[in-house]
């Protein structure tokens, strides 16, 4: 792939519009580990050709790579506009939302998360959020009309289980 790299760098200079050419170089840069330019060949590759969910389903993965999450779950989320059935992008942009740390924004693309917390409930020698603390907080805040779950070791075995299985069953 890296000797086939000057003659696609060739070819964007003659015909700057091309955008196979720049998608081709894209891929070329990305497949010898060049990401910053394999980034900035498919941003042209798809500001020339937008309607080419290929190019910006590479696009995004190249920002993931990189550690764009937030661009690469706005790529990912124009090739699901498109391709709501698959669920390999829904997949792609779940995982990038939640790397942006966009909890809901990935629930609501159909992943599921959980939070670990030290403690149950409010401690008087440490601060640090408890897990009922939290999930008050993401019930009437950040996650506020998502369907939460609350587990901890002192629930009965009976609700542990309940809360457990509903999880698996993407409840």
């Amino acid at each position: 792939p890296s000797e086939a790299v000057p003659a696609f760098e060739h070819v964007t200079e003659v015909a700057p519009d091309n955008a196979e050419a720049w998608y081709a170089l894209g891929r070329l840069r990305r497949a010898i580990g060049d990401l910053d330019g394999a980034l900035q060949a498919l941003a042209r590759a798809a500001d020339l050709a937008p309607e080419r969910t290929d190019i910006y389903e590479v696009l995004g993965g190249t920002q993931a790579e990189l550690g764009h999450y937030s661009d690469a779950a706005a790529s990912y989320q124009l090739v699901a506009r498109r391709r709501a059935e698959d669920p390999g992008i829904q997949a792609r942009l779940g995982r990038a939302r939640l790397a942006a740390h966009d909890a809901a924004g990935a629930v609501a693309a159909g992943r599921q998360a959980y939070v670990v917390c030290p403690l149950i409930g409010e401690s008087e020698k440490l601060e640090v959020a408890s897990a009922e603390e939290t999930f008050e907080r993401l019930a009437g805040d950040e996650l506020k009309g998502l369907r939460l779950g609350l587990l901890h070791g002192r629930l009965t075995a009976t609700e542990k289980e309940a809360t457990m299985d509903s999880f698996r069953a993407g409840e």
